[in-house]
């Protein structure tokens, strides 16, 4: 989403890349991690 935001490919064009670039990896992180827990206890959960 940066880059149609007009952040550019990884950030490049805001004032701290870095920053941001690491925010995101932490976003997708968490967000990966919730759909493992779900998927976990939906597995737990059908059986």
């Amino acid at each position: 989403m940066q880059p149609a935001m007009g952040a550019g490919v990884l950030a490049r064009k805001t004032p701290t890349p870095l920053k941001n670039c690491l925010r995101n990896l932490a976003n997708h992180l968490v967000f990966g991690a919730g759909l493992y827990a779900a998927a976990a206890l939906a597995a737990r959960v059908a059986i």
